[in-house]
């Protein structure tokens, strides 16, 4: 026996294990007349490159599949893209899809919205949720996904320009859902560079927009691990006018690109090439695009194990979207367009696409009705049921025709990849025009063959009928969607704090400056967290910190711990507390609304602590801190307390020569502060020491307004400013100081020279 076929019996051994493991769908793989089927066919005298050029399905190079068993397991989510008019109104079409039985969304956005424009921005009158929905906020971004739950169903979304700011609407909506990052599914398309070579619909160039990119592919990969940050695209390089090779080259030589950047951005490969996937064009020549989904697989690959020396099967493995050809349906007798799409949506099956989106056929004449989306969804159903299709992998493996078509493909895009490689790489070849002249020449070859009918459309250049007349409803789009979202972003910028804007926007232009991550602000632009945030999470502030309490206290019980210290806050104290704040004061009156969620927690804990010690006989103890300062703080504008807060604030003032300092609520509200090592030196001064009461004050004893903290801070900083208040904002309580005397008879004394460490926390923002 050959090392040749002792391989591929090793080979199919594994594959054959992997299928018997495998989940398979409950559905009768016979054919119709009853005959049954294996998962997969194979040569039973394999040439000697069978391995290297088709292998087995789920196996490299995966030219047969990227699974062992495909849809015998899992059929392909069925992804219908739509969008229009207003949130509410795509909503409802969202429903309806998903109620005839599609598995996934995809969402279609307006023209201003990819442009990064408001509604009411004079260049986005007349296009307002024309070709797709409006959204320029996380409200619009909440109504499109009303009583979706995102936990359950997949997103795409196509978006490329300001991809940064839908993912942030994205993100929070998922958290008003109670759904954290790390449990959102879906694709965010984010690819610029096929902008700058096909659709043109982008905002910066391309070096700042690959910044922003590998933003969210560091944030994606840290914090999102079920979400695929890019989609790159080759579905608008085909409608463009490329060919398939093209296509694929092009598309491909795009995510080498993103690759090539995010090892730059010191992201390993595998920790983010198993999350990038793929969009592409089926189109009509049927079995050339069969080919090119198998070609696509092997080059990626290929590349991905042998150049990029990525060690993680996963990130060999090219997952990819179809959608059929738009640019292929026809104004002339659009009924013919079901069937085109058919034929196209077939093709995408057996290339063993992992989703689908079949075109409607009056997608040329207007958005598409109910009834047309409903057949283009029928239509993949139909492949999926009662086709057969779907019950074999890889049916077409093995075609004399379709292998040699899936080679030669191959060799056409590598040769692109080496003039692509002459030029530069991708981005100096966009630069320098090739893309664009390379499509633009395939499509007007095209066109010349359809003008002199060597190239026959049916309907267009033969088998015409002149008495030909449009007969079906097109859908009838609400007018009044631009108005209506006009409206509603007055609505919006009359009820959100400006000063809060202007905050967050000046901390992004920071951002930007300084090279940090921008994704994290962006996030908190779209939802302006900080008291606000207290306000209108209370749910969210609830259940985390007492599910994170209950976890640490009741862990560290079963753990046999001992000794245990929670740290709490003085937030936990009734809204009119007496002055200073005794331990005996809690739950002695109402407690603060802007953040009694944050504090019933803060309580719950304490008295967790408390029981446990008395039931168990252990020493867990509770210390309430007041508001703590320091080196690491993060110093956010919105989130963290009011002196770093001001720290920042009253630095960007000095150095952009600014004259106003604003505050938020009157300035009069009395506030105590102790500096983070002060606070820590506490902690190890009663880390072993009994103590009878459940919890103690740790602080300083002093308070002092927010107005003589602002010009303690501006007189230490060298710089005067006139002091403005949002009043807008509330103060919260007016007085919070604790009284420290429990804590003293203990001998404990707190040390405190604010001046000192004023100094160390200025120098560790200075750093940042």
């Amino acid at each position: 026996m050959s090392n040749q076929l002792e391989l591929f019996q090793k080979k199919y051994k594994k594959w054959n294990n992997e299928i018997k493991s495998s989940k398979e769908r409950d559905f009768d793989f016979d054919t119709l007349s009853g005959e049954s089927q294996d998962p997969c066919y194979f040569p039973s005298n394999p040439s000697n490159d069978y391995l290297e050029k088709l292998g087995f399905p789920g196996q490299f190079p995966f030219t047969r599949g990227i699974h062992s068993n495909l849809y015998r397991g899992k059929l392909w989510t069925m992804r219908q893209f739509a969008g229009f008019g207003t949130p509410k109104e795509t909503n409802k079409r969202f429903k309806q899809l998903l109620k005839k039985g599609q598995t996934g969304l995809s969402v279609a956005y307006d023209m201003p919205t990819l442009m990064g424009y408001d509604p009411d921005h004079p260049l986005s009158k007349g296009e307002i949720g024309k070709c797709g929905v409006s959204v320029f906020s996380l409200p619009e971004m909440q109504k499109l996904f009303q009583d979706i739950n995102l936990n359950e169903i997949t997103v795409s979304q196509t978006i490329n320009g300001p991809a940064i700011i839908l993912l942030a609407f994205y993100i929070a909506a998922g958290e008003e859902q109670g759904i954290p990052p790390s449990q959102l599914k879906g694709t965010l398309q984010n690819d610029i560079l096929k902008e700058f070579t096909a659709q043109k619909e982008w905002v910066f160039p391309p070096e700042p927009s690959m910044r922003l990119i590998t933003d969210m592919l560091s944030y994606c990969t840290k914090f999102m691990p079920y979400y695929n940050t890019i989609s790159i695209s080759g579905y608008h390089i085909r409608e463009a006018g490329s060919t398939a090779v093209q296509e694929l080259a092009f598309t491909l030589a795009d995510g080498f690109t993103y690759l090539d950047y995010g090892i730059k951005a010191g992201i390993d490969v595998d920790e983010f090439a198993p999350r990038l996937s793929f969009f592409f064009n089926s189109h009509l020549d049927f079995f050339e695009e069969i080919a090119k989904f198998r070609a696509a697989r092997r080059i990626w690959a290929k590349r991905l194990k042998l150049k990029y020396k990525a060690k993680n099967e996963k990130s060999w493995k090219l997952r990819f979207h179809t959608q059929t050809a738009g640019c292929s349906l026809t104004a002339q007798q659009p009924e013919n367009n079901i069937a085109r799409t058919g034929f196209q949506a077939l093709a995408a099956v057996l290339g063993g696409t992992q989703s689908l989106h079949t075109n409607a056929m009056d997608e040329t004449l207007a958005l598409p009705t109910e009834k047309s989306a409903e057949i283009a969804l029928r239509t993949q159903q139909l492949i999926a049921y009662e086709t057969g299709t779907a019950n074999v992998v890889d049916p077409l493996g093995g075609s004399w025709y379709l292998e040699h078509l899936t080679d030669k493909i191959e060799h056409d895009v590598e040769n692109y990849f080496s003039e692509i490689e002459k030029l530069g790489g991708v981005i100096p070849a966009i630069e320098n025009g090739f893309f664009q002249r390379e499509i633009s020449r395939s499509a007007s070859e095209y066109q010349a063959k359809v003008d002199s009918v060597k190239r026959i459309v049916v309907g267009v250049n033969k088998f015409m009928d002149k008495s030909d007349e449009i007969d079906i409803p097109l859908l009838n789009l609400n007018e009044d969607a631009g108005l209506n979202q006009i409206k509603q972003l007055k609505i919006l910028k009359k009820k959100r704090s400006q000063t809060n804007v202007n905050s967050i926007l000046e901390q992004i232009t920071n951002t930007c400056k300084n090279g940090d991550n921008l994704m994290p602000f962006i996030i908190a632009a779209a939802k302006v967290g900080g008291i606000v945030s207290n306000v209108k999470s209370k749910d969210k502030f609830l259940y985390e910190n007492i599910q994170i309490q209950n976890n640490l206290i009741h862990g560290s019980y079963l753990s046999g711990i001992k000794n245990l210290i929670l740290l709490g806050s003085s937030c936990i104290y009734p809204k009119n507390c007496r002055q200073p704040m005794k331990e005996k004061y809690l739950l002695t009156g109402q407690l603060e609304e802007t953040n009694d969620a944050y504090s019933i927690a803060k309580i719950a804990g304490l008295k967790m602590c408390e029981y446990y010690s008395k039931k168990y006989r252990l020493n867990y103890k509770s210390f309430m801190p007041p508001n703590l300062y320091g080196p690491n703080d993060n110093y956010d504008l919105i989130n963290s307390h009011f002196f770093p807060a001001l720290i920042r604030k009253i630095h960007f003032a000095k150095i952009n020569n600014k004259k106003n300092l604003i505050i938020w609520g009157s300035g009069k509200a009395k506030r105590e502060l102790m500096f983070v090592e002060d606070f820590a030196d506490a902690l190890v001064f009663f880390m072993n020491k009994k103590i009878k009461q459940p919890f103690l004050n740790i602080g300083t004893g002093k308070d002092y307004t927010i107005n003589w903290y602002a010009n303690f801070l501006m007189k230490k900083m060298n710089i005067k400013l006139k002091i403005k208040y949002d009043k807008s904002k509330p103060d919260g309580m007016l007085k919070k100081c604790l009284d420290i005397s429990l804590a003293k008879e203990y001998g404990w004394r707190p040390r405190g020279d604010i001046n000192k460490a004023f100094e160390l926390t200025y120098k560790d923002f200075l750093k940042k």
